[in-house]
């Protein structure tokens, strides 16, 4: 909680629980929200940043093309047979 709340820090423990970003997500949803960057934040440009986020949009965007609509998984899910 400490490196979170100072930096946005979170440590990896091999039998946690949750993965990072659930954790992050969880933090931030309760209203846990770090006082200041992490310093390593720093050492990346705007440009690098700027491109890792549109790789993020681009693998989203993919999936989501691949999915099927709400409607046809509703449809799929309803043709399930019960367990």
């Amino acid at each position: 909680m400490t490196q979170f709340r100072e930096r946005g820090r979170l440590p990896f423990y091999e039998e946690e629980t949750f993965a990072r970003d659930s954790w992050a997500a969880v933090l931030i949803g309760q209203g846990v929200f770090p006082r200041r960057s992490d310093p390593l934040l720093d050492e990346m440009t705007t440009s690098e940043s700027a491109r890792a986020m549109q790789q993020m949009r681009d693998a989203i965007s993919a999936v989501v093309a691949r999915a099927p609509s709400h409607a046809n998984y509703l449809r799929n899910l309803a043709r399930q047979e019960p367990r």
